[in-house]
């Protein structure tokens, strides 16, 4: 058959969702191996897969204690087949229906996990784990802030950066003094911040605050380059409720071009499970 036989069992050999039971949402969009014939190769956008990068999501959930796992969405269709971090109509070839189906299944899968936890703790934070080449042994926070937005000073940054993917934080966590989006984004309890406590080089955070080598206004060169936040990150930090953060982890932790580094992945897993529980810790769960 050319179609899919589109009940929901067979949908989900394609996406996988893990029911948690703490705040956090993870979502691995790029990492998937299916390629069925019945689904044509996509024509337009970026192919390759980010190797290894569900290993990491895997690995988050596994190191979690069991009060604790966050939800889990994984993406098993190729990158090639479908792009799950773009908008539906540029996600997939225009005719492909079935991938269209398993694109709405991911993306339903998201939502009701959110829906979860916003019902039990009054907010999510959506983790959405990728993986970078460009930036050697440094993982990347992606905030929906470009380079320039980063390289912007302390009092300028809460009104050129409102645009931030959790300037919802005050908002969900009713602070009697709010902390300013600087202090989130890049200050000494930042997620960046707790990673780099971690033996982790990350941008941005209050050692690295952006990925150029000058703060001033400039041209950004190819080693500027700098992973800012995609879709998924847009799409779910425009919900109220919602804080997300695209997190680029750098090839040199996940695998050395012939297979996954398992070590390392265990190591950052572990890393960015600790921190985002020190993050919830410090911006959202007191004041809740």
């Amino acid at each position: 058959k050319n179609h899919l036989e589109g009940d929901m069992l067979e949908l989900r050999e394609y996406v996988e969702y893990v029911e948690g039971n703490s705040p956090i949402v993870l979502t691995a969009p790029h990492d998937g191996t299916h390629k069925p014939v019945e689904i044509p190769e996509r024509t337009q956008g970026l192919k390759i897969r980010d190797m290894f990068t569900s290993n990491v999501a895997w690995s988050i959930c596994e190191q979690s204690e069991e009060i604790s796992k966050p939800h889990l969405i994984v993406l098993r269709l190729h990158r090639s087949k479908l792009d799950v971090n773009r908008e539906r109509s540029k996600a997939a070839d225009k005719d492909s229906i079935d991938a269209l189906e398993i694109y709405d299944l991911y993306h339903n899968s998201i939502l009701s996990a959110i829906q979860k936890a916003v019902k039990v703790f009054g907010f999510a934070l959506l983790l959405d784990v990728h993986g970078q080449g460009h930036r050697k042994d440094t993982i990347e926070l992606g905030y929906l802030l470009n380079n320039r937005h980063l390289r912007s000073k302390d009092e300028d940054f809460e009104t050129f950066c409102q645009g931030c993917s959790i300037r919802h934080i005050n908002e969900i966590g009713k602070a009697p003094t709010p902390y300013t989006l600087s202090e989130v984004v890049r200050g000494g309890k930042s997620f960046g911040d707790l990673l780099m406590e971690k033996g982790f080089e990350t941008i941005p955070s209050s050692k690295i605050l952006h990925p150029c080598k000058s703060r001033g206004d400039h041209v950004c060169t190819k080693e500027c380059k700098f992973c800012s936040g995609a879709f998924t990150t847009r799409k779910y930090s425009s919900m109220a409720k919602v804080c997300a953060i695209q997190v680029e982890i750098p090839t040199e932790l996940r695998w050395d071009r012939k297979q996954p580094l398992n070590d390392s992945i265990f190591q950052v897993a572990e890393a960015i499970k600790s921190s985002a529980q020190e993050y919830l810790e410090t911006f959202f769960l007191p004041r809740l």
